[in-house]
């Protein structure tokens, strides 16, 4: 049997947090952040990423 798990969180922007800086970490990426002109690399650590996947509305 499986079990579903899922943890949503909001990341506001009032309160210091990038949404690009949570989805790079995440996806062990870089990306850049064009509103705010920075970009943020989260590259290592590849090894522990099991599966990664992005949904957009």
């Amino acid at each position: 049997m499986a079990i579903m798990f899922v943890k949503a969180r909001v990341i506001s922007r009032g309160a210091g947090r990038s949404i690009v800086s949570a989805a790079a970490y995440r996806h062990r990426a870089r990306m850049m952040d064009e509103q705010a002109g920075t970009s943020f690399s989260y590259r290592g650590g590849r090894a522990e990423l099991v599966h990664e996947e992005l949904a957009l509305p």
